[in-house]
């Protein structure tokens, strides 16, 4: 059992927040939908719930036909950098935070093909995950962590970018994901909404990832043991992306399949960021990058 448990570690490493996070995170966001976005949601989806669907391009991985969306799962920036610059970072639009945009106008477009925004939508609920992972907005020469070797607690074949993507989150879940996302919904509190709905522009959310992704590297042991002390310090910021990306996943969903409320008065993505998304490449189509580097 320890065997497959580490194993499982290292499958997941490059996978953001892994299936229990992304789950999570849609969980939260189903409470804040509104009745419109979520009768929207069930047509597109059918059956499926959006905690279903939100491991969909996760799942694409094995999938040669979709190896050009591997990219669109971080972003990567120098070592120097103290924020994300898409035209340095987003070569090609092949890049989370430009994919928050692709697949937000497609959804948007009520006269695309229904597959495609189907599809559109799979991709936006979990790219929305995925740019709040810390180490998903982090650096190309060690591929966000997954090169870097740790210890969990007993542990001993594990990589930093699996730790943040699954053990962290293991666990605090303790094996109810619903429980979880029920428990971190219920310490949001208002002033948690008003930061977190203050701003519908995939940049900020990433430079958000990319401070604390500093702060990772800053402060990782040196003897790279992460244990008990490692879990009590670092466990609430897990919480804390989590639950905002629960809440802006649902904002997102909320403006473009609902009535828009909760962003009416979001400032434009242009005027809160230095580096604004450009415009992306169309869905469906293989970026010019399809060799990924990082998670």
């Amino acid at each position: 059992m320890v065997v497959a448990f580490v194993a499982l570690g290292i499958a997941q490493s490059t996978i953001a927040w892994g299936p229990d996070g992304h789950s999570i995170i849609a969980l939260i966001a189903d409470r804040y939908l509104q009745p419109r976005t979520r009768a929207a949601i069930k047509e597109l989806l059918g059956d499926d719930s959006l905690a279903d669907a939100s491991n969909w391009a996760d799942r694409l991985r094995d999938n040669p036909a979709y190896d050009w969306s591997k990219p669109l799962h971080y972003i990567n920036v120098p070592r120097d950098a103290s924020t994300v610059n898409l035209p340095r970072d987003c070569k090609d639009d092949a890049c989370v935070v430009a994919a928050i945009t692709t697949y937000a106008a497609v959804l948007r477009n009520r006269k695309a093909p229904r597959e495609q925004r189907i599809e559109a939508l799979k991709f936006l609920v979990h790219f929305v995950g995925d740019v709040h992972q810390p180490l998903h907005v982090s650096y190309a020469d060690d591929r966000g962590g997954n090169q870097v070797r740790v210890s969990w607690f007993d542990e001993t074949d594990w990589n930093f970018h699996a730790v943040w993507d699954s053990a962290l989150i293991q666990r605090d879940m303790k094996g109810d994901r619903e429980l979880m996302a029920r428990r971190l919904a219920a310490g949001i509190s208002s002033t948690d909404l008003r930061q977190w709905r203050s701003t519908m522009n995939p940049s900020v959310w990433a430079n958000e990832s990319l401070k604390i992704t500093q702060k990772l590297y800053a402060n990782l042991p040196a003897d790279k043991q992460l244990g008990q002390a490692y879990y009590d310090a670092n466990i609430a910021t897990v919480e804390q992306r989590l639950s905002a990306a629960g809440v802006r996943l649902s904002m997102v969903l909320n403006d473009i399949l609902g009535d828009g409320r909760h962003a009416r008065d979001v400032q434009s993505s242009t005027a809160e960021s230095d580096q604004p998304a450009t415009q992306p490449a169309a869905p469906n189509s293989a970026p010019a990058t399809t060799q990924p580097t990082a998670p």
